[in-house]
């Protein structure tokens, strides 16, 4: 039997980075906004809804950094 390509869509489990699990807890516990990530190269983008909001990551990226443990820069963006 053939199944429909939304039966295979629907069972698949989407892949996301390691990165992208930590920044988000991070974001969730201290300001209580579920962010949209993006990876661009060697950049991940972290979209915040607020300036507020992203002034105050901006001042503790260097933690959320640690935490990722990688290579990859953090950049924030307000939309």
């Amino acid at each position: 039997m053939r199944s429909s390509i939304g039966d295979i869509l629907s069972s698949r489990q989407p892949k996301e980075p390691r990165e992208f699990s930590v920044i988000r807890d991070f974001i969730k516990q201290n300001y209580n906004i579920n962010p949209q990530l993006q990876i661009r190269g060697k950049n991940i983008i972290i979209v915040v809804p607020d300036a507020a909001t992203a002034g105050e990551l901006r001042m503790r990226l260097h933690e959320l950094q640690a935490a990722c443990g990688n290579d990859k820069k953090l950049m924030i963006r307000i939309s």
